[in-house]
């Protein structure tokens, strides 16, 4: 019974949480017990608690069945208002955490009455499964031999228990690791492989999809040494009749061998910490490799897998019955499907059009400019290293060690892709990973985001087509859309925000923000529509129909747990992942900004129009009254009916800003849109005053601390705790803050989370005196670090910020 249970590594002395092995999904049991309402000024104590109890939400809630339970110290039914209470209760509603049905309402503490129930066991609610709640049945139980203040809380509920683990079959594909590949030998071996180019000629495609490597352990040989000595050491105690004396000297010499390889493991793990805290300490804040890679390793649980996958029609338990429901879904995502709501007069005229387009492209004697060997080692020198393979299992670095014998045939094989406008099959493929979407539930298929690994091959010949059609394609992009735009940032879009808000309430206007949510945006991307709009956009003649081609019966696999699914071919939507899908989802929105702007409704400042500031998909609408505001949704409709794309509605979230009339109502598609205090745009919340809202920064800061080092920061060298707090915690917690209304309160509020982590870091009381830590780590202050020298900058460039967002594009 003891196997099934098992204490896990996450918490503090006020969280602790326990795995139970069932038959379906484990159960992470989090036991709490959180700071009393008397002894936290300022509920900061409280805030911190809640924050490493989401850590663990994070961590788990992909994999395992959560319950909560514990002395909360706070009430769902208190009748007076609480601060205490509504951080819980907004706790609760933002993760999802319920009580299961049929909860009793009664005291669990000596005041005795209700506003006095505090202890609770709760669930983590998931789609489509009441099993957690439905069954469970809670009690208060009132014993006599009890002389705690508080009542027990019980829960009953029926699971099976997991007797053994069970087995992983799929075949794990694993990446090279360069930096043990003798990279002479490679270069050698592939100059010769490529010596007679029989490769060019090929019309079928190369390599072997099913061909997967299996995951091996790597031991250095030092450890493989021990173990093998060990091993032998085993057999012949074995062979002697497994002598229990510690005198015998088989045992004995099995024992050292057993201690030897211990020994060994124990060095290898400690020299692999040193290397770990020597990169940590050179990394720059730019390093995200090393961020993702430390919170990876922070929040890996037991399995990095959910357990289960639910469709209306099915049910998947086992990895290849997963990965098949998520084919299933991804590959539905990728036909194009008749629907009513869109325009089919428009697609009909769109249609037909392209028949009149391609007859021009092909006709046209607009080439291609051929590539050099120069441009395609600037290219291969771009990629990114220690990324996935793709579907052939190549990486960047098959083509940075591959030397000019490779780069030659690159140059041959592209500009024989130019010349006849054919791509050939085998790098239009693409091994698409599902990727979960935060704070969503993880057994639904639609709630996974599909990343697509292209062809390294395709990358570099994306690459090439981008180099040739990105400066026409900008010339025509809209000046409010500023995402991936080189010279440009989200910053520039979320400061015209700021900038509206600001002369809004200077001038007591009303002001109405409106964020759009696109359903899929990259997915649903309509092909022909695409490629009309290009040609549209400047794009003509080789280049056109290279892209076309590019496009043409692109194929897809599915790759999760360990499984490859069977291919299906991609009839819409453009590749997250892709070089060139970037660039070719802002042509295709481009049409919804352009018409925005030429009915010219919406907001000014000044004289420069900024009613639909878009960063890439995320789009904001500014109206000054009620009319624009609905006027503008009007023009959405019909765009995307155009575009064959579908906003969201109940994703779609207004903000008042000087609110006149109590009440608004606003539509898109006849259902009305909901109004919210703050909304996010861009990674920025936005509120009435516009503020920074800094309560939700330093929760941020806290989170992104924990995902980093864990629960408790203590235990690992100050510098390093201090490294990672200035090189990776700080860039989040004052992000966008420049462009808000910042106050010296919230300066304040800044400096003492910051002070009060760093004597956290150094162990020190809270009492320490400031000037000491700071000396101590070699600190900065909030204003040096950057609210000061960010609000300077900022008003330098506001005197250019007209010439950023309207100049050059």
């Amino acid at each position: 019974m003891s196997t099934m249970f098992s204490q896990l590594p996450d918490g503090d002395n006020r969280i602790q949480a326990i795995e139970i092995s069932t038959t379906k999904d484990p159960i992470c049991l989090i036991n709490v017990y959180l700071p009393s309402r008397g002894t936290d000024k300022g509920h900061d104590a409280y805030r911190a608690a809640l924050d490493i109890l989401k850590e663990l939400l994070l961590k788990y809630q992909r994999t395992h069945s959560i319950i909560i339970a514990g002395d909360f110290n706070a009430s769902f039914h208190r009748q007076y208002k609480d601060t205490q209470d509504e951080l819980f209760k907004n706790f609760c509603k933002e993760n999802q955490i319920e009580l299961p049905s049929n909860y009793p309402i009664d005291h669990t503490y000596h005041q005795g009455d209700s506003k006095s129930q505090i202890d609770y066991i709760l669930t983590k609610s998931r789609e489509n499964d009441d099993e957690s709640t439905e069954y469970m049945q809670v009690k208060i139980l009132r014993e006599g031999h009890n002389t705690s203040d508080h009542y027990p809380v019980s829960a009953e509920f029926s699971v099976r228990l997991q007797t053994a683990q069970k087995q992983l079959n799929g075949d794990i594909v694993t990446k090279i690791n360069w930096e043990k590949v003798d990279k002479t030998s490679y270069e050698q071996n592939l100059k010769e492989e490529l010596k007679d180019r029989k490769y060019l000629n090929m019309r079928t495609p190369y390599g072997n999809p099913n061909l997967v490597e299996k995951k091996k352990i790597s031991w250095s040989p030092q450890l493989a040494k021990a173990v093998g000595l060990s091993k032998k050491a085993f057999y012949l105690w074995k062979k002697v009749g497994s002598p229990p004396s510690k005198n015998n000297i088989y045992n004995l010499k099995r024992l050292e061998t057993k201690r030897s390889v211990r020994s060994i493991q124990r060095q290898q793990t400690a020299d692999k910490r040193i290397k770990l805290h020597e990169e940590i300490m050179m990394a720059s804040d730019r390093d995200k490799d090393l961020f993702f890679r430390l919170i990876k390793t922070q929040r890996s649980s037991s399995s990095h897998f959910t357990h289960t996958l639910r469709t209306e029609e099915k049910e998947a338990s086992t990895a290849n019955e997963i990965n098949n429901v998520f084919k299933e879904h991804f590959e539905k995502l990728a036909k194009t499907n008749s629907n009513p709501f869109f325009n089919t007069g428009h697609d009909n005229l769109v249609k037909l059009d392209m028949e009149t387009i391609v007859n021009i492209c092909e006709n046209q004697e607009i080439t291609i400019q051929p590539v050099t060997s120069t441009e395609i080692t600037k290219r291969i020198s771009i990629l990114k290293r220690k990324k996935a393979g793709d579907v052939e299992g190549l990486t960047a670095e098959h083509l940075i060690y591959g030397g000019t014998e490779l780069t030659e045939f690159l140059v041959t094989l592209i500009n024989n892709i130019f010349y006849t406008k054919h791509v050939p099959e085998v790098i239009k493929k693409g091994l698409l990973t599902p990727v979960h979407k935060k704070d969503k539930d993880p057994t639904i298929p639609s709630n996974y985001r599909g990343i697509t690994v292209i062809s390294i091959i395709c990358k570099i010949l994306e690459l090439c087509i981008r180099a040739r059609i990105e400066g026409t394609l900008n010339k025509y992009q809209n000046k409010l859309q500023k995402g991936f735009t080189k010279g440009a940032s989200s910053i520039n879009i979320a400061l015209l925000i700021s900038e509206a808000i600001n002369e809004a309430k200077d001038k007591n206007e009303c002001l109405i923000l409106i964020t759009l949510d696109a359903e899929k945006a990259f997915d649903v991307v309509d092909h022909i529509h695409l490629f009309w709009k290009l040609y549209h956009q400047g794009i003509n003649g080789a280049s056109w129909l290279l892209i076309k081609e590019l496009y043409n019966k692109t194929t897809t696999q599915v790759k999760s747990q360990g499984y490859i699914s069977e291919t299906f071919v991609n009839e819409q939507g453009v590749k997250q992942g892709g070089i060139l899908s970037a660039n070719f989802y802002k042509a295709y929105n481009k049409n919804i900004l352009d018409t925005l702007e030429s009915t010219n409704i919406g907001i000014k400042i000044g004289t420069n129009y900024v009613g639909c500031p878009t960063c890439a998909d995320d789009i904001m609408l500014c109206a000054g009254s009620e009319h624009d505001a609905s006027t503008q949704l009007r023009i959405i409709e019909n765009c995307t009916k155009n575009d064959r794309v579908k906003i969201n509605s109940k994703k779609t979230e207004i903000l008042m800003i000087n609110k006149k009339n109590k009440d608004i109502n606003l539509q898109l598609f006849n259902e009305k849109i909901d109004e919210k205090q703050n909304i996010k745009h861009l990674g920025i919340e936005r509120q009435e005053k516009n503020n920074p809202n800094v309560e939700n920064r330093i929760s941020v800061a806290r989170a992104t601390m924990y995902s980093l080092l864990g629960a408790g920061i203590n235990g690992i060298n100050p510098l390093l705790s201090y490294k990672l707090w200035r090189t990776y915690v700080i860039p989040r917690m004052l992000y966008g803050i420049e462009i808000l209304n910042i106050t010296k309160t919230d300066i304040q509020k800044l400096e003492a989370f910051q002070k009060k982590t760093f004597k956290q870091i150094l162990s020190l009381p809270q009492r320490t005196a400031d000037a000491a830590i700071y000396i101590l780590l070699g600190a900065e202050s909030i204003e040096q670090l950057g609210v000061a020298g960010r609000s300077i900058r900022l008003i330098l460039t506001k005197c250019k910020f007209l010439g950023i967002v309207y100049g050059s594009k």
